[in-house]
C-alpha cells in the first residue's frame, strides 16, 4: 500500500512525497490517468525523479484526506508503463536565458561550464535515442547543441537550447490548458438536492451524497449521481449522454445517469454511484485518455519529421566529406 507524505499544502493544491515511485519507473502517465477523472481533481503532475505527486483540486468537492486516500489506493504493481517526458516550466526557460547571457558575457571557461550543465539533458536524450537505434528529432537537437559547444560557440549552443526548451514548454502548456479546459467542462456541477430521510426531506449538497442515499428529483433538476428509481415516474432528458433530445420514460427499477435532467415528473432515486464512479466522470476519463494519445495525423507528422532528420544528417555528412570542414555543416550555421 502506498504511504504518501504531505510535503506542501494550501487550499486547492497539495504535494505528496511518494517513496514508492523509486521502485516503479515510467508510470507517471498511468498515475495521471488514474487520478484525473476523480471528481474535483483539476490537474495532476508527477515527478518520478523527486518522488512527488502534485495535485490541484476543487476545495468545494474534495478534502486533502480524500485525495490522500485515493493515492493510497493506487496499485503501482499493476501500473502500465509509458515513456516519460520532462515537463518544462518557466524556470527552465529562465535558466536557459541566463545561460545564454552567461555564455555571451562571461569568460569562455565559465561560459563552457554553464553551457555544459544546461545542454546536458538534451545531449542525454539524443544519446538515449541512438542507443535505442532511433534517429529522431531529439538526435538532431543533441547534435546541433553538441557541435556548437564542441566548436567553442557557447552562445549559439545556448540560444539553440533556449529555443528547444521554449518550443517544448509552449507545446506542453497548450496541452495542460486543454486538460484544464476539459476538466472544467466535464466537472459535475454541485447542486442542492432533497435527501429522503424516513418520512422527512432534507436539503443537502450533492457532493455529500453516498451510496444508498435516497434523493427526490423534480422537473428541471440535473441528476448528480447514477442511481435506480425507487418510486415515481419521470421523463428524463439524456441528450448530454446520447445526443438524443427526446426525453425517455423512467419508472421504478429503471436506471438514471448523472449529467441527465428530469424533464417532467417527480422520482425518488437510490444513489448507486457517485464521484469518479459516476457516468460523467467515466466519460471525462475516456475523453482524457483519447486526447492523451497521439492522433494519426500527429503520428504521421512525427514520422515525417524523423525522416527529415536522416536527410539532414546525410547532407551534412556529404558536405563534410567534400569540404573536410566541420564549420560547413548545415547544423553549424
Amino acid at each position: 500500500m502506498i504511504q504518501p507524505t504531505v510535503r506542501h499544502h494550501f487550499p486547492g493544491r497539495i504535494r505528496f512525497r511518494v517513496p514508492e515511485l523509486k521502485q516503479h519507473q515510467d508510470i507517471a502517465e498511468w498515475i495521471k490517468d488514474s487520478l484525473i477523472a476523480i471528481q474535483g481533481i483539476r490537474t495532476v503532475r508527477v515527478n518520478e525523479a523527486a518522488q512527488s505527486i502534485a495535485i490541484e483540486y476543487d476545495t468545494d468537492l474534495l478534502k486533502p484526506s480524500i485525495v490522500e486516500s485515493r493515492i493510497q489506493q493506487l496499485d503501482l504493481a499493476a501500473a502500465e508503463t509509458s515513456e516519460a517526458e520532462h515537463e518544462f516550466t518557466r524556470g527552465d526557460i529562465a535558466m536557459n536565458v541566463i545561460g545564454t547571457l552567461a555564455a555571451a558575457m562571461l569568460p569562455a571557461k565559465w561560459g563552457a561550464l554553464s553551457t555544459a550543465v544546461l545542454i546536458a539533458p538534451t545531449l542525454y536524450e539524443g544519446v538515449e535515442q541512438v542507443k535505442d537505434k532511433k534517429v529522431t528529432v531529439e538526435v538532431l537537437d543533441a547534435i546541433a547543441v553538441g557541435l556548437s559547444a564542441w566548436r567553442g560557440d557557447y552562445r549559439t549552443a545556448m540560444m539553440t537550447q533556449s529555443l528547444i526548451s521554449l518550443g517544448e514548454y509552449m507545446e506542453q502548456k497548450t496541452s495542460r490548458n486543454s486538460d484544464k479546459l476539459l476538466s472544467d467542462l466535464m466537472q459535475p456541477q454541485v447542486s442542492t438536492v432533497w435527501k429522503v430521510v424516513g418520512s422527512d426531506r432534507v436539503q443537502v449538497s450533492s457532493s455529500q451524497l453516498i451510496e444508498g442515499d435516497v434523493i427526490e428529483l423534480g422537473p428541471g433538476v440535473a441528476i448528480p449521481v447514477d442511481g435506480t428509481v425507487v418510486t415515481g415516474t419521470a421523463l428524463i432528458n439524456q441528450s448530454s449522454l446520447t445526443g438524443e433530445n427526446v426525453p425517455v420514460r423512467r419508472e421504478q427499477d429503471a436506471v438514471v445517469y448523472s449529467g441527465t435532467t428530469v424533464h417532467d415528473g417527480t422520482i425518488q432515486v437510490r444513489v448507486d454511484k457517485v464521484g469518479s464512479e459516476a457516468t460523467t466522470a467515466q466519460i471525462a476519463k475516456l475523453i482524457y485518455e483519447s486526447l492523451s494519445e497521439k492522433s494519426e495525423i500527429q503520428q504521421v507528422t512525427q514520422d515525417m519529421a524523423n525522416r527529415r532528420v536522416k536527410i539532414t544528417l546525410g547532407i551534412g555528412a556529404a558536405v563534410f566529406a567534400v569540404t573536410q570542414d566541420i564549420n560547413a555543416w548545415p547544423l553549424s550555421s
